[in-house]
């Protein structure tokens, strides 16, 4: 109650430079990593996009396989609800599948 599933896979209104890095030192080492060998929108990734991780159970190995089909049969679908963000940086965004996008730069 009270809750919201928003599905949008990137920050909709703040600038990248205005999102601050997680006060860790793995992330201040990744920051520079990025910012040396990273793509042009690598920051972006590190700081903008969020992503949704599950662990599921099994008792054994025929269980274990209808439930990795089913989760790899899903996987498409999830992210492409997941994957479109109708805003960047605070503008709308008419490309598709920005979150892709940014992930492959």
């Amino acid at each position: 109650r009270g809750q919201l599933l928003v599905t949008l896979g990137y920050h909709p209104r703040t600038k990248i430079d205005d999102i601050k890095v997680i006060p860790k030192a793995r992330y201040d080492f990744m920051y520079k990593y990025f910012a040396d060998f990273g793509g042009d929108m690598a920051h972006n990734m590190m700081k903008g996009t969020a992503s949704m991780q599950f662990a599921v159970d099994y008792k054994d190995e025929e269980d274990f396989r209808r439930k990795y089909f089913l989760a790899s049969a899903l996987s498409p679908f999830i992210y492409s609800v997941f994957d479109n963000s109708y805003i960047f940086e605070g503008e709308i965004y008419y490309e598709r599948n920005l979150r892709q996008t940014i992930w492959d730069n």
